[in-house]
């Protein structure tokens, strides 16, 4: 037997209404009503962030021919993906471990895969987290670096290095060259066993309704 135990960014978490992926598709993106004005058009628009989301999960579990399933709900946090996936998995007969693991029989792995993406389809997250971030939330993202994470991770007894000016962030950010500078890959010593705590304690990013406004579905 194989234990599965796939990342929470990766083929866990990559979503109100309930709505078929046909329903999606005639819909019209959103605007937000806070600090935002992100593109929702194009390879930006919900349908085509949803079309990518699901075409990547299908290529990473190896399903060739993906089926329809009903989008349950937007999800706006790694924690509540986390939560949903675990509840998911398990009315899908793959109850998750407390690390996130699934012991799958030999020759299961395709039916463990198929549920896998089911649950992915069913909760993704909202497409304005997918989109690039407008110089506003840029800052936003920047202040809450500064004011709030930092000192999180500082209180945790960790330093953080190499935080780049806030020019410098927006120049590189801009360009696609920022590197995905964040906090949290940025501390010293290496956090080990600890970093998921770490994670949990002091977020990446702000909560979703102070970076996106209320634009989210």
């Amino acid at each position: 037997m194989a234990v599965n135990n796939r990342g929470k960014r990766g083929l866990a978490v990559l979503a109100a209404g309930l709505l078929t992926i046909g329903a999606v598709a005639g819909c019209s993106s959103s605007t937000p009503t806070g600090p935002t004005a992100q593109p929702t058009t194009g390879q930006y628009s919900d349908v085509a962030i949803r079309t990518a989301w699901l075409k990547q999960a299908a290529e990473d579990l190896h399903i060739t021919n993906p089926p329809k399933v009903a989008l349950v709900r937007y999800v706006t946090s790694d924690k509540e993906m986390e939560s949903m996936r675990r509840s998911c998995m398990a009315e899908q007969g793959w109850p998750l471990s407390p690390g996130g693991a699934a012991v799958v029989p030999n020759g299961q792995m395709g039916a463990y895969n198929l549920a896998a993406y089911t649950c992915m389809a069913k909760y993704e997250f909202n497409p304005a987290m997918a989109r690039p971030w407008t110089q506003e939330q840029q800052d936003i993202v920047y202040d809450y670096w500064v004011n709030t994470e930092i000192p999180c991770i500082q209180k945790h007894g960790y330093t953080v290095t190499g935080l780049p000016s806030r020019d410098v962030f927006h120049a590189k950010y801009n360009l696609n060259d920022w590197g995905g500078w964040a906090p949290l890959g940025n501390v010293s010593p290496d956090p080990g066993r600890d970093g998921d705590k770490l994670q949990e304690d002091c977020p990446e990013t702000p909560p979703f309704n102070v970076l996106y406004g209320t634009g989210g579905k």
